[in-house]
């Protein structure tokens, strides 16, 4: 493929089939058919007008008859940031933009009846937090109720400003925020908002250090008539500086309550107090009650200084008006797993927002070797159940869950994007009673590209002898005459992993004839807490070897007619964060096993010496290069010594060997992996005449997904990859 066009237009249908955001379970109308309306939230990117667009579609469905009715047209959810039914699905509250930049001046709207019941401002109590980290617009049980996040707006003032009642000359302070996406988030305060009032209060009495997020009311009230909220606090007992939170599973956080008595008054100071561990050494986040309240479930680690790792599911007796009980541990941690079958751990940032099937039963999804599983949790035994995949193979995710009506759930591969089911509780094990409720129409043009592709896992033994292995998921035209160009794609993180999940932009490099490896490495998660803490002090050598040995590995693969299935001559690295780290490094081995004809790298991490100043995570490039690191300690760096570790793991120390053609794709506004990184590289790299190109996205972070750069990035690729 050769033809610009031929990009253009590939890239274009694949992007006309829509993303699966989320998605919510509805009790029917008593009486109705119905017994359950499913509201689903999806994205496509407007190629157009270079614009994401988000819109929301509705289905009934009877879990006994299936599929009533989709709605007709699907509702454009113009500026919609966040989007909460409430418990009885009567009411809809959603956070909306007046404008797409002005986050700032968001309102709270609730629907019910058919109509807009109230639309209230955020603007005098600051930016509201829609994201998964802090955010959250959570109904009490009463439905009267909102509770949400806000970063309070900061009144800074000029030497002449006019109001003399004002602290003056403090409008530059620099003020902490808490990194990448949260550039504008230093420390984010509750707040709860009055549905009959239309009145928003502030809850007062939290430290005054103490960012907030993921609100949970408490399902009954105490004796005394107040309410209870519990929310998950940072900050309170951290250094001064602050370290960036996103992909960060693993800072230093608490669980806190703090009662209410509703109405909230206005500057009324409520008590609050940390109900888990409060220290360098624990994380507590994603609280969830069970359905009658007795029972607090969370996710839970200690002692852990790697940004993500196993957790564990921990639970506190709750007893409503008494003080909480110690937190015990209801799933531990799992080291390795027994076999290659059996559960390897928890890792999941977040449970879902309703998660329970029945007071004893919780729901969630999971990393699980290179799929993402579904499993039901035993509170009482701790027992462990998977739910299996409706398609072989497929990773499933947990959407939502009502008790008695039905739980959500949606599936996809890496050839297939998701489809969604309405399971009820008693089918989760049985799945010709799964209720298909969406799946992509087949008449779209993207979907005709996607039945041209296969995939399969590949298992790899280390070439060191290690019993932890190493696992590839190959993602190839169906059809293909002749061995097939080879893209070798580590993930970043390091501390993440790849599942047999739809992702749109390795398709498309799969439509565009080449087999696209993606490798999950030592390190990864879902093989097991022992395998992924063998990582850290050893990056630059085993993640590098390993994604090698993947590589050796297929290209002694052979087709059914024992021809190679992958030309040697033809492979090439791609990888973006750590990812970029790893195909950096392995561009400049002096003895590598493989040659590679060409090498991209997304917002990569090329000098950790230089990064440890800049990023918004210099922790992790101590921990990961070997360097001891403690989350109570300073992160700044001034020992000679220790720059010299860092800068002999980075790929920069390895110029003089590099010579392979390498395109370089940095968003301006990372504050992950400072812009610096590549653009270091790239300099050096086309002083020493080495083949280079830099494209450089404005308004882009670490992630590269705005509507413009993410398309213009992916066609780049496939240039660049087909030049060399």
């Amino acid at each position: 493929m050769s033809d610009l066009g031929q990009y253009t237009s590939l890239y274009q249908s694949l992007a006309g089939v829509p993303g699966l955001d989320s998605g919510w379970c509805v009790p029917g109308a008593p009486g109705s058919l119905a017994d359950v309306n499913v509201m689903l939230k999806f994205s496509q990117t407007d190629l157009r007008s270079n614009r994401k667009r988000s819109y929301l579609a509705t289905t009934a469905v009877s879990t006994q008859h299936g599929k009533i009715a989709a709605g007709p047209f699907p509702i454009d959810l113009v500026n919609v940031t966040y989007i909460s039914p409430s418990p009885s699905g009567k009411q809809l509250a959603l956070v909306r933009l007046p404008d797409e930049t002005k986050k700032e001046e968001s309102f709270v709207e609730v629907w019910a009846d058919g109509r807009l019941v109230i639309s209230v401002s955020l603007k005098p109590h600051g930016t509201v937090c829609t994201d998964d980290t802090f955010g959250c617009l959570e109904w009490d049980p009463s439905e009267k109720y909102i509770a949400l996040v806000a970063e309070p707006p900061k009144e800074m003032t000029h030497f002449f400003d006019l109001d003399s009642k004002k602290q003056r000359g403090d409008k530059f302070q620099f003020s902490q925020d808490w990194g990448e996406t949260f550039t504008s988030l230093a420390c984010p305060k509750p707040f709860v908002l009055d549905v009959d009032t239309e009145r928003i209060t502030p809850v007062l009495g939290l430290p005054a250090h103490l960012a907030a997020g993921q609100l949970v009311w408490a399902p009954k009230a105490n004796n005394d008539g107040e309410r209870d909220i519990v929310f998950v606090g940072w900050g309170n007992d951290l250094p001064l500086r602050k370290l960036g939170l996103r992909y960060c599973y693993n800072r230093p956080s608490s669980l806190y309550r703090v009662s209410l008595q509703l109405p909230l008054e206005e500057k009324k100071v409520c008590r609050c107090q940390p109900i888990t561990p409060v220290g360098p050494r624990y994380s507590a986040r994603s609280p969830r009650f069970n359905l009658s309240g007795s029972g607090l479930v969370f996710i839970f680690t200690e002692g852990i200084v790697t940004h993500n790792a196993c957790a564990e599911i921990c639970m506190i007796d709750w007893v409503h008006g008494q003080e909480p009980s110690k937190h015990k541990c209801v799933v531990p941690i799992v080291d390795r797993p027994s076999s290659r079958e059996a559960f390897c751990g928890i890792y999941t940032h977040a449970l879902p927002q309703r998660a329970f099937l029945d007071d004893d039963t919780i729901l969630l999804h999971t990393q699980w070797r290179s799929t993402v599983g579904v499993v039901f949790i035993r509170l009482s035994s701790g027992e462990v159940t998977r739910v299996p995949s409706i398609k072989s193979g497929g990773s499933m995710m947990v959407l939502d869950t009502i008790p008695n009506v039905g739980t959500l759930l949606s599936c996809s591969m890496p050839n297939s994007p998701a489809s969604v089911y309405v399971v009820s509780k008693s089918g989760l094990l049985v799945q010709d009673q799964w209720t298909l409720v969406y799946t992509p129409n087949d008449s779209l043009p993207g979907m005709g590209t996607l039945k041209n592709i296969a995939w399969d896992v590949h298992t790899v033994v280390p070439r060191d002898g290690s019993d932890d292995v190493l696992e590839a998921i190959v993602i190839a035209p169906a059809k293909a005459e002749g061995p097939l160009p080879l893209i070798l794609v580590p993930h970043g993180g390091p501390h993440s992993a790849y599942g047999t999940s739809y992702i749109m932009s390795s398709a498309f490099l799969a439509s565009c004839g080449y087999a696209v490896a993606h490798i999950n490495y030592r390190g990864s998660t879902g093989f097991g807490q022992g395998p992924l803490l063998t990582l850290p002090g050893h990056i630059g050598t085993q993640d590098i070897n390993d994604t090698e040995d993947v590589g050796l590995a297929l290209l002694a693969h052979k087709t059914d007619k024992n021809t190679p299935r992958f030309d040697e001559g033809k492979v090439t690295l791609c990888g973006g964060s750590h990812g970029g780290y790893i195909v950096g490094c392995m561009i400049g081995r002096p003895h590598a096993a493989l040659r590679y004809k060409a090498c991209v790298m997304r917002n990569p991490v090329t000098d950790i010496a230089g990064m440890v100043t800049s990023t918004d995570i210099p922790d992790w490039c101590l921990v990961e290069a070997g360097v001891p690191y403690a989350n109570d300690q300073s992160a700044v760096v001034t020992d000679p010594s220790v720059l010299s570790q860092l800068y002999k793991v980075s790929p920069i120390a390895s110029l003089a060997k590099i010579a392979t053609p390498t395109l370089f794709l940095i968003g301006d506004s990372d504050r992950r992996v400072p812009p610096s990184q590549g653009v270091s590289m790239f300099h050096a790299l086309q002083e020493k005449g080495v083949p280079t190109r830099l494209l450089m996205y404005p308004k882009n972070n670490h992630a590269l997904m705005g509507a413009e750069a993410e398309p213009d990035a992916w066609i780049n690729v496939a240039l660049w990859l087909e030049k060399y």
